[in-house]
């Protein structure tokens, strides 16, 4: 499956640098509202992409916050985030 770079951004956004579990486990996992205020990106395009990150293993689903549903990376999503950051900077 081929991604964009605005599905990366989508990929990157579920993990939040400030905070160390914020989208790594189940409890702690990031809303699409949360994505898409980070991303700037439209709801349709983050639930396409999560949708499709799903389908390949690099996202799953967290606890749901009432009735919102919440995500985090997996670890293959993790090794994938790694992987784009080796190529750009070749090592």
């Amino acid at each position: 499956m081929v991604f964009t770079e605005n599905d990366y951004k989508i990929l990157k956004s579920v993990i939040d640098r400030n905070d160390e579990k914020k989208g790594l486990c189940k409890i702690n996992g990031t809303s699409i509202n949360e994505i898409k205020l980070k991303t700037q990106l439209s709801d349709k395009k983050i639930r396409l992409a999560i949708k499709r990150f799903t389908e390949v293993g690099f996202i799953s689903e967290g606890a749901s916050i009432v009735r919102t549903k919440t995500y985090m990376l997996t670890e293959e999503g993790f090794t994938e985030l790694n992987s784009l950051r080796l190529n750009i900077f070749g090592r």
